[in-house]
């Protein structure tokens, strides 16, 4: 065949960009489309034609492959395409036109179908490949004409083709074997901008024609789109106004794809409609649970003990104010009424919702309006698996005005329960003064006192199954009854569980509402407390070695061996277990974990056996990780070394600081000031969480006997203690616009932040004042009680109770709730104008009215603090008796105000005449006002207590009465407050012992000690530049702060030297950076007072010296004065613009060098006034 002759089609073949087949194929499929009524454009069908070019698909029909010179489809090309098949030809698509509906007709549809049909036929597609997408388009502009390529023996109406328009579209799939995709939202980004609009249809176009220049298209819209997104995510952070805003901002670094959830696996089904998805875990969740376990007899109708337990229904207008609107803003239930709304109508409500409040408690009803919760679903943390059931989590939004009364019955139980030791010292969850932080604390404190007498320790925990979903409400009536608790109280909490509604809310889907039998919501205030009344029993059968916190129940045993610790604690989990099955209460299986303690070197880990179906093994890990169990939020490992914890809770801060570092740069972001409350809130409260248990200082006394007993060794937790402060010092710097090669202690000086050992520190300063503000009956007191062995080394906990001076503790107090407990004392009055009121008023009292007018006194005299009262009771406007006295030094004024308030009330009732009308308590102090009226403060609790007690059973009146404007009480009484002090003579009474407030001074100094401490080590690693400004250090917010991010920069630079100067472009080598400023002078930090830039502008400068520096001691004394006051430094450069001008002639230097920017390493001005050449 070598030399044959070609046939003249296939000579014509041979110079076309596609063969007759890929030609054919082409006409085949534009008869389809224009089949369907959306035929192709000329743009589709060169995209097509040249993607075909580009595979290069020769079918056998064609005989002989072309010859091809170019690879890129032409613009005439469309035209002898259409020569070449007469059939095809261009016409143009209709505008859209409102009565399109009318072309709808049975006809067009049949005949669709039947098109689509035979191309199933034709293809043997099969069911499971067929999609219909559902579309629900919304566009900005107008449609218009547009050019379509159309096979003209085919009758078919065109659909009109979308012109310039901006859509947002909805698509949902279904599958034809019925099946669904989860639908689509598409939108246009909020970044995108005309410009990027712009070079997308460039280079759209230019890959359409294969252009040689798509690749640089390409590259300036990628640029463009980054640009765009860069600063439209700047806008936004930079916008963060208020704290909600940043917090949202912070939030970003845990933000998932915002993707509907996968499909839902019940029962090996797939369920993927949003509302079938709802439905499920309404039934799989909410309804898992039923009543079938439950008694059979009604327990409010049973005969039993006597309630011993106390139950009023009085209830105060106070009361149910702090209740319903005295909490931060929550989510609303059904009703939609929100916090903030009854807080704008609460003056007009307020009565009738006190009344309603008061005939449910009279009544023991609870309203089946406020029964119905609004049920959210949310994904489970750390639970990846959103197709399971058990990854979601249920949270009950209630009505507002429900949970407030719901708040008002929990706090009196809570309160009464541990007064009265209805449950267990070690069981918390929703008591005051008890967190999971202190049952940890408790465990480890038994644990190290284990270890000092050479036992190993097992640790077993458990979780309750279904918890909250699972309760049976008529057994627990039955537990509250066999407490003790009234039978009002027992119908009311009967008439909250009867009858509950729910509804799910999924992705913004509701199911029906439907009733619950059992179960109480998660999300309401009442329900935690009624949980821990549930277990109580339970925990109560051992309260030394079972801990308690909502589901999470833990048990441990200590002993010579582990073997003896698993003999132990088989019989105690088969005694829980047998108390489950006997009560209904469930234990998930496979949330049993256990772990030895013990250091010893031996690696014997035993499992225990409780029953042939179930085996606890000890704990391992994964990796190189070490093996750990996981309680209440702290990692404990084998010795109690916390490394996992630690390493943890530092993963977990230090992925917050990075995205915190990452919202802001030099020249944009947020305020200071806000990241670093942010930092403060997000970073270091999760950072330090749980440092209570393992940080215990840096010393610790010795484990030897003999003479190095008491001897200080270390603790060896440097390591631990670096991790943290790594944390801090990033995070630190992402809050400053500091360059990265700041010291690393003036970062955390400049931010106000600490390192990470002085926040371990101060962490340990507070735990210790927290241990003398809590109760006799709190678990961690009750160890520190116990006497120590005289052969057993202290602990963390007693190390951390020395640190603080004795005080008397604080009772658990019940709420307290007295008229205008609620209301602000001055009323919003100035002191001179209440002085006025006050005077006007007790000058037209009577004979049979007594005021009482006490003060307090502080002072100092030889160095030696001195405290004193004083009080005077009038009658009328006659002086009838005085007093004074002094109390401990280790207070303060507060605490002498409340106690000469407490001397004066007593001797004003002992001279109480049958005829005596009323007596008011005069004080100038609002803060002992606050506590009078309402809850007692910690210190001086003992004041306040029997004050209230008398208030409440005399009917005394207290009114506020501004110091030091010229009431004669009052003058008085400060008189003989300060004789008190000096005085010196003290009561034999609780006067003359030390107050909280007394001892958290302590605290506060042993807390600044710790920073100037680490401070004065820091110092003299730091620069002289930066040691002569004489700075010091505290842990608070700097007032810089507030100042905009560049101008901080521009501060700190100059603090630090570590800025845009000459002397530090040439310690690192920046060859090509401006050594000199605009009037020829080398840049320094004290530079900006002595250029002529700023001199020209002397007159206008703020806080100016009488004349112009010119010497460096000059210098040096105005530049401190204006960095230590950052509003003067902000007016210095706004008048002087010496910053802008010098970059203005940058620019222009920049523009004009041939090169770029040209370095000035030659021979600059001496400056003789720059401290540096000195």
């Amino acid at each position: 065949m070598a030399g044959r002759r070609q046939s003249r089609s296939q000579s014509h073949e041979s110079f076309q960009k596609l063969s007759n087949a890929e030609e054919k194929t082409l006409v085949r499929w534009i008869s389809r489309l224009t089949a369907t009524g959306y035929p192709a454009t000329p743009g589709l069908l060169k995209e097509m034609a040249q993607e075909i070019l580009n595979q290069r698909v020769i079918f056998a029909s064609s005989s002989t492959p072309p010859s091809f010179q170019s690879n890129h489809i032409g613009q005439r090309w469309i035209y002898r395409f259409l020569d070449r098949y007469p059939k095809l030809k261009g016409t143009y698509s209709r505008k859209l036109e409102s009565a399109r509906h009318k072309e709808a007709t049975f006809e067009t549809i049949s005949a669709w179908y039947s098109t689509f049909q035979a191309r199933i036929e034709e293809r043997h597609y099969e069911l499971k490949n067929i999609y219909n997408m559902d579309e629900i388009g919304y566009a900005v502009g107008e449609t218009e004409s547009t050019r379509i390529i159309v096979d003209s023996t085919l009758k078919s109406n065109w659909k009109v083709t979308a012109g310039k328009q901006e859509w947002i579209t909805v698509l949902e799939c279904v599958n034809a074997d019925g099946g669904s995709l989860p639908p689509m939202i598409i939108f246009k980004a909020p970044w995108w901008t005309p410009a990027c609009a712009e070079l997308h249809a460039g280079y759209a176009s230019a890959r359409r024609r294969a252009a040689p220049e798509q690749e640089r298209k390409r590259r300036d819209m990628l640029s463009t789109i980054r640009n765009a997104k860069r600063d439209y995510w700047r806008r936004v952070i930079d916008s963060a106004a208020d704290d909600a805003d940043l917090y949202k901002v912070v939030g970003w670094h845990k933000l998932a794809p915002s993707l509907k959830a996968p499909p839902l696996i019940v029962n090996g089904v797939s369920i993927e409609s949003t509302k079938e998805k709802a439905e499920a875990l309404l039934e799989k969740v909410l309804h898992r649970y039923d009543d079938s376990d439950d008694l059979e007899y009604d327990p409010l109708e049973a005969e039993g003990r006597r309630p011993i337990l106390p139950w009023t229904t009085a209830i105060s207008l106070e009361e149910v104010e702090k209740s319903v609107i005295g909490v931060s803003s929550t989510s609303p239930g059904a009703d939609r009424v929100t916090v903030r709304l009854l807080k704008a109508c609460w003056q007009h409500i307020r009565a009738f919702i006190r009344d309603f409040f008061q005939k449910c408690l009279e009544l023991s009803h609870f309203p089946s309006e406020w029964k119905l919760a609004e049920v959210v679903m949310l994904p489970k943390i750390g639970k990846k698996d959103r197709s399971s059931v058990r990854s979601w989590r249920p949270i009950a939004l209630l009505s507002c005005i429900g949970k407030g009364l719901e708040r008002l019955v929990a706090r009196r139980i809570s309160w009464a329960a541990i007064h009265y030791g209805v449950i267990s010292p070690q069981h918390g969850g929703a008591l005051p003064k008890r967190s999971a932080v202190d049952l940890v604390a408790s465990f480890v404190y038994d644990v190290e006192s284990a270890f000092a007498q050479g036992k190993e320790v097992t640790l077993v925990t458990l979780d309750v199954q279904g918890a909250f979903d699972a309760l049976l409400p008529r057994r627990l009536l039955e537990r509250m009854r066999k407490q003790g608790w009234p039978g009002k109280l027992l119908r009311l909490i009967g008439s909250f569980l009867a009858d509950r509604k729910v509804m799910v809310r999924l992705e913004g889907t509701y199911t029906a509402e439907s009733k619950t039998q059992c179960g109480t919501p998660q999300g309401s205030p009442l329900s935690p407390i009624l949980y821990v009344l549930y277990l109580a029993e339970l925990l109560n059968q051992d309260r030394s070695l079972r801990f308690g916190y909502a589901d999470d129940i833990a048990i441990y045993r200590a002993s010579k061996s582990v073997e003896s610790n698993v003999t132990m604690l088989k019989r105690d989990v088969r005694q829980v277990m047998r108390w489950g099955a006997e009560n209904k209460v469930a234990f998930a299986p496979e949330k049993l974990e256990m772990i030895h303690l013990s250091r010893k070197r031996n690696t014997n880990a035993p499992s225990i056996r409780v029953s042939p179906e179930l085996t606890i093994t000890p704990v391992t890990a994964v990796g190189d990780e070490q093996p750990a169990l996981r309680w209440l939020g702290v990692w404990i490992d084998r010795k109690l070394s916390f490394k996992r914890h630690v390493a943890e809770r530092s993963t977990k801060a230090l992925k917050v600081a990075r995205h915190i570092k990452g919202l802001a740069g030099v020249r944009f972001g947020p305020p200071a000031a806000s990241l670093r409350k942010a930092v403060v809130t997000c970073v270091q409260s999760s950072l330090l969480y749980g440092s209570e248990v393992w940080y215990g200082g840096r010393r610790k006394p010795s484990a030897s006997h003999g003479y190095n007993r008491n001897r200080l060794v270390s603790t060896r937790l440097g390591p631990l203690i670096e991790k943290t402060n790594k944390v801090m010092v990033l995070a630190a710097r992402g809050v400053l616009p500091a360059w990265r090669t700041a010291p690393t202690a003036s970062v955390l000086r400049d931010a106000g932040l600490p390192s990470g050992s002085t926040a371990l520190e101060h962490a340990r300063i507070r735990f210790a004042l927290r241990l003398r503000t809590l109760d006799a009956a709190h678990p961690l007191v009750r160890r520190l009680e116990t006497p120590i062995l005289p052969w057993q080394r202290a602990t963390k906990l007693r190390c951390a109770d020395t640190l603080i001076p004795y005080a008397p503790r604080p009772v658990l107090a019940q709420p307290h709730f007295s008229p205008g407990c609620r209301t602000d004392p001055t009323e919003g009055s100035t002191k001179e104008a209440a002085a006025e009121q006050f005077n006007t008023w007790w000058s037209q009292l009577s004979d049979n009215t007594i005021t009482v007018f006490s003060d307090g006194s502080e002072q100092y005299k030889d160095g030696a603090k001195l405290v004193g009262y004083g009080y005077a009771i009038y009658r009328g406007q006659s002086l009838v008796r005085t007093g004074s006295g002094a109390i401990n030094s280790i207070s303060h004024v507060f605490d002498a105000e409340a106690i000469g308030a407490l001397k004066g009330l007593q001797c004003a009732l002992e001279i109480l005449r049958p005829l005596d009308e009323h007596i008011w308590m005069c004080i100038d102090s609002t803060s002992v006002i606050w506590c009078m009226r309402a809850n007692a403060s910690n210190t001086s609790q003992w004041a306040f207590l029997e004050c209230h007690a008398l208030i409440d059973q005399f009917k005394v009146g207290i009114r506020w009465s501004p110091g030091h404007m010229g009431i004669e009480g009052n003058e008085t009484a400060d008189e003989l407050a300060d004789a008190g002090a000096n005085e010196g003579r003290m009561d034999d009474d609780r006067s003359a012992e030390p107050t909280i407030s007394g001892i958290g001074t302590t605290a506060r100094a042993l807390a600044d000690a710790a920073t100037s401490d680490w401070w004065s080590r820091c110092l003299t690693g730091l620069s002289a530049s930066y040691r002569k400004w004489g700075l010091g250090y505290s842990i608070a917010e700097p007032p810089e702060l507030r100042l905009p991010r560049t101008l901080l920069h521009r501060l700190l630079a100059a603090r630090t030297a570590h800025g845009d100067f000459a002397q530090y472009h040439r310690r690192f080598g920046h060859t090509d950076a401006e050594l000199n400023c605009l009037c020829g002078y080398a840049k320094t930090p004290e530079h900006l007072v002595f250029c002529e830039i700023s001199q020209r502008k002397f007159h206008a400068w703020p806080a100016k010296p009488e004349r112009p520096p010119s010497r460096p001691k000059e210098g040096r004394r105005y530049m401190s004065a204006i960095l230590a006051h950052p509003k003067l430094f902000e007016d210095f450069l706004t008048v002087t613009q010496y910053f802008a001008i010098n970059a203005r002639a940058q620019q222009t230097r920049d523009l004009t060098s041939p090169g770029g920017p040209q370095q000035s390493y030659g021979l600059p001005r001496q400056n003789r006034h720059s401290l540096t050449a000195v």
